[in-house]
């Protein structure tokens, strides 16, 4: 673990896993980029903050994925792309929270996240247009220190 991550940190983690893959929605299991990303926002605030500047560091060297992409991979062995996966999947799951209610994030999840998903869940008329609004609020939230 980090210098910057408790066993609190680690518990807390992964605990919302257990949680979060019992829960499974309709009969779907929660695709892995829900699972990382809410159960990233377990963890204390310090570990928040670390992980905000993690992605920033992996955003500014390697860009994003896109969220088709992000939304549909399994998460990547090469490891500056594994960890751009994880601060993706949590700064994701950070914009849909706020977007509207979190409950709706874990809704999201067990669709087929297409455009009529997004425009059913967040208002968004297709995935692209919410990745724009998702790279927007990244970035304004990532000058915020």
């Amino acid at each position: 673990f980090g210098d910057d991550v408790t066993l609190l940190d680690v518990a807390s983690h992964e605990a919302t896993h257990a949680v979060i893959t019992e829960g499974i929605i309709d009969g779907k299991r929660t695709p892995r980029w829900a699972d990382e990303g809410i159960s990233m926002h377990a963890e204390s605030a310090k570990t928040f903050a670390t992980n905000k500047k993690d992605f920033e560091k992996l955003y500014n060297e390697i860009g994003s994925f896109s969220l088709k992409d992000l939304m549909t991979m399994e998460c990547p062995d090469r490891p500056d792309y594994r960890q751009l996966y994880y601060g993706q999947s949590f700064m994701l799951t950070n914009f849909l929270a706020r977007t509207k209610d979190p409950s709706v994030v874990l809704q999201f999840a067990a669709t087929d996240m297409d455009d009529a998903a997004v425009k059913k869940y967040y208002g968004f008329e297709t995935l692209e247009d919410l990745e724009k609004a998702w790279k927007k609020d990244a970035e304004n939230l990532l000058k915020t220190k």
